[in-house]
């Protein structure tokens, strides 16, 4: 992974921005969607909707990537945040801040996959994350009381 940390997306809503700064990030789902117009394998986009807390929003990070061009696109929230061009042997790794959190996207050198970029929430994989639907409702509570002794 690079050292190279941007800055990411400003969050609007106070609320939202302490969730996101202070709250232990949950996993929702990811999807690979096939969206090229022409060949629809050409084209695919990888998304994660994370959320911050039980109670926080769902955020929606998301990778464009073109197998033809090399073209790689994030956005976050559906606002682009960064497109960059690889050569098919090259790795692809991209990370920016948000709220203090670092979220970052890696893949493998040589793989123009999708299945092949992963999410990391401060350095914590995709896959090693807590899923907000595998919470029990009273740990769902437990965590959204920790977070507001958090922030009070």
């Amino acid at each position: 992974m690079s050292s190279n940390i941007v800055p990411g997306p400003q969050i609007a809503d106070e609320r939202e921005r302490e969730r996101v700064r202070l709250a232990q990030p949950l996993a929702i789902s990811d999807d690979i969607i096939a969206v090229g117009r022409t060949f629809k394998g050409s084209k695919q986009r990888c998304e994660w909707h994370v959320c911050f807390g039980p109670y926080g929003r769902e955020h929606v990070v998301e990778v464009t990537i073109s197998k033809r061009s090399g073209k790689r696109s994030v956005s976050f929230d559906g606002q682009a945040i960064h497109t960059t061009y690889i050569s098919p042997k090259g790795a692809f790794n991209f990370g920016f801040s948000l709220e203090g959190r670092v979220l970052s996207l890696t893949s493998r050198a040589g793989s123009t996959d999708a299945a092949a970029v992963e999410l990391s929430v401060d350095w914590v994989r995709w896959q090693l994350m807590t899923r907000k639907d595998e919470l029990t409702m009273a740990a769902m509570t437990e965590l959204e009381m920790a977070l507001q002794r958090r922030i009070s």
